[in-house]
């Protein structure tokens, strides 16, 4: 059902296997670390979606679940779902996360190339940095 993408960063507070924990309740079926979004649009992925993650980033239990029952639906409408992310100073900032397999990003962040879909917002929970 779902491919986890794990961009790397320079971060000191990486941790790609708590990234990674972070979705393991939810159907996830295969993951990878990348270097960066062009190695995300040029593997092929047979789940129908992918999400990608920082690998100093996780998700919140709220959020996970949230996840979950939105990929059991059999139709939704829409091909991306943006996240809200609670950054360590506090701050929000909100991005697309997951997307439907077909959805391609531009190079530099984490939109879709064509702007033209369709994409939610989920509320429920957040997007986390990992704490030392």
């Amino acid at each position: 059902m779902l491919t986890l993408y794990i961009l790397k960063t320079n971060e000191s507070n990486r941790s790609v296997i708590k990234t990674r924990k972070s979705v393991e309740s939810s159907p996830l079926r295969q993951w990878r670390v990348v270097d960066g979004i062009e190695d995300i649009n040029r593997h092929q992925t047979r789940q129908p979606w992918y999400v990608v993650l920082y690998d100093n980033e996780y998700l919140s239990y709220d959020l996970r679940k949230a996840m979950k029952t939105i990929l059991r639906m059999e139709y939704v409408e829409f091909d991306a779902l943006m996240f809200v992310k609670k950054a360590s100073d506090g701050k929000l900032y909100q991005s697309p996360r997951l997307f439907k397999s077909h959805v391609l990003l531009e190079k530099n962040g984490l939109l879709p190339v064509d702007r033209s879909i369709k994409m939610e917002r989920i509320l429920d929970g957040w997007v986390y940095e990992h704490i030392l």
